[in-house]
């Protein structure tokens, strides 16, 4: 009986340990989706909410970190994008790394640029309850 007790136990621990890791993969996902909706309207309030306060990204133009970054997006809003094969890596618990493709249009202080497609690599880290992007890397498709 005590065998069947502990079985139970270590089955319900995993499976409880796999839903937890699902959802914070479906709120890791959900973020970068938002992330993404405020590039589109221009709305770095919200960016400053979803970035931790030591965010740091790197793309063809070099290393930013949040106060850059978010300088960096003044003028500039996203017309159009597409996000594909998402996929999550959890190192560690707390920690998602996020890569997917994306396929966009941007204006650049009102002029349209040509669609970009790129890879993309994005760091979250839970810190208390709340999941923060930390980093993200933008890599132009060739």
């Amino acid at each position: 009986m005590r065998r069947l007790a502990l079985v139970l136990f270590l089955f319900l621990g995993v499976f409880v340990a796999f839903a937890t890791d699902a959802a914070d993969q479906s709120r890791v996902i959900a973020l970068e989706r938002q992330l993404w909706e405020a590039w589109t309207h221009s709305d770095n309030a919200a960016l400053e909410k979803l970035w931790a306060s030591d965010y740091q990204e790197i793309d063809g133009d070099g290393l930013r970190n949040k106060r850059q970054a978010l300088a960096a997006n003044v003028g500039d809003t996203i017309t159009e994008y597409s996000l594909k094969n998402m996929k999550i890596v959890n190192p560690k618990p707390g920690v998602a790394l996020l890569t997917y493709e994306v396929t966009y249009t941007i204006s650049e202080n009102g002029k349209l640029q040509p669609q970009k497609h790129s890879y993309i690599s994005s760091l979250y880290v839970r810190r208390g309850s709340l999941w923060r992007q930390v980093f993200a890397q933008e890599s132009v498709a060739q």
